[in-house]
């Protein structure tokens, strides 16, 4: 992962660097970049209002933060962000401050740095010298809590209704040999997706899930639903969990580890409601209310009805058309 965002960063850092340095002043702060001042000795006082992103690679810290004026990169070597270090513990190639008013530069001389964990928070409080120019900079960004898994997002909540009878999915796998049903959500536009495994016993073949309110815990007992433990050793992201998408690949993983999943059957379909938040405690709720377009809304008394078993899935065929049983169309 770093490897990307340093390559980035290095064409950036470069493209400033071909400028000519200029002087900054308090005249330059835009509009709404009230949270940077200067002081009379020249000193840039910067304090970051929007939280920093931390990525803690086993041993270094990515660290990055931006308002409308500044744009900070701090890269740490060192066991656990909270502490106090100085210049010998920072990469000087990685660590530095950009201008966004005069795209300027300025790389790592000498830094102070002090992290404390206030209010469940990071709290991160450096100055810093290049080039003579010297900053005193305040930043902060979500501390991990305990249980808190590598990869997973750390703010951001979600709040998302699913809408359209394409974009779930039931698998229900005991015809595998498994005891679990795979509950599939896909947005139409593709932008995101949720995956969510449930323990049963056993499964109606009519309704596959029965109606009720199912926990979402470690246990793996029935009527459970699966916890994410994150990134497998295949880097396949393990279920249950909601992923922002472009181009059909992960950008956002959220690793669903507690809450509830309700599923009510309703005329049109299968209903679920999911109430839950990923490892760091971000709230990630999800909705899909079914149309009124399933099998039970199809009126032919006379119509002869099929089921058969594809892809461990019961298909219920009428009229020259397919349904799953939850009663959504399948195309």
């Amino acid at each position: 992962m770093k490897k990307i965002f340093t390559l980035v960063m290095a064409c950036a850092v470069a493209l400033a660097a071909s400028a000519e340095l200029k002087q900054w002043s308090v005249d330059q702060v835009s509009n709404n970049g009230a949270t940077t001042t200067v002081k009379e000795d020249g000193t840039i006082v910067i304090d970051f209002a929007n939280p920093a992103y931390v990525q803690d690679y086993n041993g270094e810290f990515m660290i990055n933060a931006q308002n409308s004026d500044w744009y900070a990169t701090i890269d740490l070597y060192a066991s656990s962000l909270v502490g106090h270090y100085t210049t010998s513990d920072f990469d000087s190639f990685y660590t530095n401050m950009m201008s966004w008013v005069t795209f300027d530069s300025y790389y790592l001389g000498e830094i102070d740095f002090t992290c404390a964990i206030v209010d469940g928070n990071y709290d991160m409080n450096f100055t810093l010298e290049s080039d003579g120019q010297k900053f005193q900079v305040h930043m902060y960004a979500p501390a991990p809590p305990e249980g808190a898994l590598e990869y997973d997002t750390q703010t951001g909540s979600v709040d998302y209704t699913y809408t359209s009878e394409n974009e779930i999915n039931v698998i229900d796998r005991h015809d595998m040999g498994e005891k679990d049903v795979v509950i599939q959500m896909m947005a139409a536009d593709g932008s995101n997706g949720a995956v969510f495994r449930l323990f049963l016993d056993e499964a109606d073949p009519e309704t596959i899930i029965p109606d009720g309110t199912y926990e979402i815990n470690h246990s793996a007992a029935s009527g459970t639903v699966a916890a994410s433990t994150g990134v497998g050793s295949d880097n396949v992201i393990q279920p249950s969990y909601f992923a922002v998408l472009r181009s059909g690949k992960i950008t956002k993983p959220y690793f669903i580890t507690s809450g509830t999943v309700t599923v009510t059957n309703t005329k049109g379909g299968m209903a679920i409601d999911v109430d839950a938040k990923n490892s760091w405690n971000v709230p990630v709720k999800l909705h899909y209310v079914p149309e009124f377009t399933g099998i039970n809304d199809i009126a032919v008394e006379s119509s002869k009805v099929v089921k058969t078993i594809e892809n461990g899935q019961v298909v219920i065929e009428k009229d020259g058309a397919k349904y799953n049983a939850a009663g959504a169309r399948i195309k």
